[in-house]
């Protein structure tokens, strides 16, 4: 008889966690899969917190995140199909892309260089006898790879250096200070957390702080985009990433020092240099105005002048509307 009774207290207990599991959130509305490209370098900050902070997972998102060692590699991977999008993406060279192969990204969030951010930095290596700009030429220059970092700095030296005199050298982000400490260059053109660990280590001193900001004031440097085929074809996913990453950014602005912690995480960080790690003003995709979309606009026009640009594109095409994922 006691058998009997525990044979139906487990059977209802059975019934009872299948009904559940039946019912709960997570079994009504399974993890849609995505695959999210990144790099080792602070813009990417955004990805790592919705990733690290389970934002994600809370909208409903199952996160593959895959590496990438420059710009130019994630966006072909994004135009690809083999990534749906990216906590963020470097403007000119997310222009470029679009226009050798428009239509395949949307932007949905804007970073912004200002003189008062130092992300980027112009390093002079510390026995490289550079003081001046002037003494660039002849030199080798070391850059992060992609071809935005030369474009931009290209465009910013010119008005004082005969930057036809100078050696660009491209060089991955893992040998960037054993290049510049070994001297194979004579100074390096790079971002954060590079640039500050390079003078951390009292192996470079900073010759210029956010050369961007010269060419174009403020200048939008990057946000986060998603691609126009996950839009289209899984709208519901496009949305809840594009909520995912609004959250990062207001977990960022609301906690800076823990976000600066995750970062460590992934960029392989001194944690000693945590603290002095810039914040760049970021605008949301709710926050867009036609400011931004101006000046972003403004920024194409420049690279386009420039011959950087193989066509003039148009920035309003390129920018989500809420429309499209509602």
């Amino acid at each position: 008889m006691e058998d009997a009774k525990l044979k139906v207290s487990l059977i209802i207990l059975v019934l009872v966690l299948a009904g559940f599991f039946l019912l709960s959130p997570a079994a009504s509305s399974p993890s849609e899969k995505m695959r999210v490209g990144w790099q080792p370098i602070a813009p990417h900050i955004l990805t790592f917190i919705a990733f690290e902070k389970g934002f994600f997972k809370e909208e409903g998102l199952d996160v593959e995140l895959v590496k990438f060692g420059s710009a130019n590699q994630l966006l072909d991977a994004l135009a690809a199909g083999q990534i749906d999008g990216a906590g963020t993406s470097n403007l000119g060279v997310l222009f470029s892309a679009e226009a050798r192969s428009p239509g395949h990204f949307k932007l949905f969030g804007l970073t912004y260089f200002t003189n008062e951010t130092a992300e980027w930095s112009l390093l002079a290596g510390k026995n490289s006898a550079i003081f001046q700009l002037k003494e660039l030429e002849g030199k080798k220059l070391g850059l992060w790879p992609g071809s935005f970092t030369k474009t931009i700095l290209t465009l910013a030296l010119k008005k004082s250096v005969d930057v036809s005199k100078i050696q660009f050298v491209e060089v991955p982000a893992e040998l960037q200070l054993q290049t510049l400490d070994s001297r194979q260059v004579d100074a390096l053109f790079t971002l954060e957390p590079y640039n500050l660990l390079a003078i951390e280590k009292n192996i470079a001193t900073e010759l210029w702080k956010t050369p961007q900001s010269t060419v174009l004031e403020p200048m939008p440097v990057n946000g986060p985009i998603v691609s126009t085929r996950l839009v289209a074809e899984r709208k519901e996913t496009a949305r809840k990433f594009v909520v995912a990453i609004q959250r990062a950014i207001d977990f960022k602005r609301s906690n800076p020092l823990e976000a600066k912690e995750i970062l460590l995480k992934y960029a392989n960080l001194d944690a000693s240099i945590t603290a002095k790690l810039s914040n760049a003003p970021i605008k949301k995709f709710s926050e867009l105005t036609d400011q931004d979309f101006s000046q972003t606009q403004a920024f194409a026009d420049l690279l386009a002048s420039e011959g950087v640009l193989t066509k003039q594109i148009n920035v309003s095409k390129m920018i989500l509307t809420p429309g499209e994922i509602t």
